[in-house]
């Protein structure tokens, strides 16, 4: 058994681990001065009598992808059997890098080494369950009837966990079950079920949940309300988002960069460019995704000569543009008959390795093809690495404007093919070719409607 280190050895090397994984995980050397700090730890018997030290080894490891080495750390603490912070600090851990059917995996062997679940376990896989929602509702399942079977269910973490857990399964009305059972709630669980509401389509019971919220008397803070905001622009709830706006201001939320950001896109959105200026210009401080906000709403108002001044002013102000900012400004210089300016962001696209970048990509093929260079923007397509439906539409819609129907129609069958199903845009875009071509095969043209049915009946 190894010596048992002094306090002061073990927090010193609790906190150069804790130091190292700032750094990015491992300091650099693929994880060399973190494997020295395990080392150290080993020599010295700090870890087996740390469980934070061995906390922070897992924490890092799982930073590094280095499962390996997590698991080691484990496998090989003698407190491992006796305790399930080490089991729960990796799960969450795997979960924070997202691997999360490893974090599940963890919870699993936790099980079967008879090592007793805490108040902080659940929590944790749950919200690995929520991350892998994909092929994991069922242990989401099985891990809220073993919650309920233990007794874990009055506690607060775990029952917002399983609210986000049911969120991402798209079961709102589950989760509204699960808020409405729990014993004690927090602002936490108000907003996990908005959350819930929110992402499940259910304007109309967010709405009615952040009413209850602050009659409740529960403060709203800005992650209450920065969810709430976009909603109200896509949904055109004016009235709703103008409330929402009064009451942040009343609450001194306006002034939060994150909810301004969200207020200058919403009004953006109603088509009120004045109010959405007055919140930028009031704003203490504005990030990239500010302008990206501001400019969206000129283009949105189709206010294309103030989309480039814009442009100008972010990069006056030493703001990087990033993508958003791209593939907002080319469409405008599309409507400004600007190509000399578009090759310029083109090129500028590919010193910053953004003009692959999907919804630059897209912004770009656009571009080419509607100042008649079907050619560039044929290659620019040809080069995506990644496309979605609206990549493969503005293609196909622009082989069509520009007279390439038979082209147009062999890319709606790669479409197919590729395994991107056509939508009722792809339809609107290739009808204009079907009263032009007089050879056409309509057994293509029924390939594409019976595609865009197909899909239509599925959602």
């Amino acid at each position: 058994m190894p010596p048992r280190a002094p306090a002061a050895s073990a927090a010193r090397l609790h906190a150069h681990v804790l130091e190292l994984h700032g750094c990015g995980g491992g300091g650099g050397g693929g994880g060399l001065a973190l494997r020295r700090a395990h080392a150290a730890s080993l020599v010295s018997g700090a870890l087996a009598t740390s469980l934070p030290l061995a906390g922070a080894l897992l924490l890092s490891y799982a930073a590094l992808s280095d499962l390996a080495s997590a698991h080691l750390v484990l496998r090989h603490h003698p407190l491992r059997l006796r305790s399930a912070f080490l089991w729960n600090s990796l799960s969450r851990a795997l979960s924070s890098a997202s691997l999360p059917s490893e974090a599940l995996r963890v919870y699993n062997l936790m099980l079967r080494s008879a090592v007793r679940p805490d108040d902080r376990t659940f929590p944790f896989a749950l919200h690995a369950a929520a991350a892998a929602v994909a092929f994991a509702e069922d242990k989401g399942l099985e891990l809220h009837a073993s919650a309920l079977r233990r007794g874990h269910l009055a506690d607060v973490f775990t029952g917002n966990t399983l609210l986000a857990f049911y969120a991402a399964c798209g079961k709102a009305c589950d989760a509204r079950r699960v808020f409405d059972e729990m014993p004690a709630r927090d602002v936490v669980s108000w907003n996990s079920l908005v959350s819930a509401f929110l992402v499940n389509g259910m304007f109309h019971d967010t709405r009615r949940a952040l009413v209850s919220m602050m009659r409740s008397g529960f403060p709203l803070n800005v992650a209450s309300l920065v969810s709430v905001v976009p909603a109200c622009g896509m949904e055109q709830e004016e009235k709703f988002g103008l409330s929402i706006h009064a009451l942040a201001v009343k609450v001194g939320l306006n002034t939060m960069v994150n909810l301004a950001n969200a207020l200058v896109d919403m009004y953006g959105k109603f088509g009120d460019v004045e109010a959405s200026m007055r919140v930028f210009d009031g704003m203490l401080e504005q990030n990239e995704v500010s302008w990206n906000s501001a400019i969206g709403c000129f283009l949105n108002a189709g206010l294309y000569g103030d989309v480039l001044r814009m442009f100008r002013k972010m990069s006056e102000h030493n703001v990087m543009p990033g993508s958003i900012t791209l593939s907002s400004l080319l469409p405008a210089l599309v409507e400004l008959g600007s190509i000399d300016l578009g090759r310029e962001v083109h090129g500028y696209s590919i010193k910053r390795a953004m003009d692959l970048d999907i919804f630059v990509a897209n912004s770009l093929v656009d571009m080419y093809a509607k100042f008649g260079s079907l050619e560039k923007a044929s290659t620019i397509f040809e080069q995506m690495k990644d496309r979605n439906v609206v990549s493969w539409n503005a293609m196909i819609a622009n082989l069509v404007q520009n007279g390439a129907e038979t082209e147009a129609f062999r890319l709606v069958t790669d479409m197919q093919k590729s395994g991107e199903c056509p939508n009722s845009i792809t339809l609107v875009n290739v009808l204009p070719a079907c009263a032009r071509m007089a050879s056409l095969k309509m057994d293509e043209v029924y390939l594409v409607i019976d595609s865009v049915l197909e899909m239509d009946e599925m959602r």
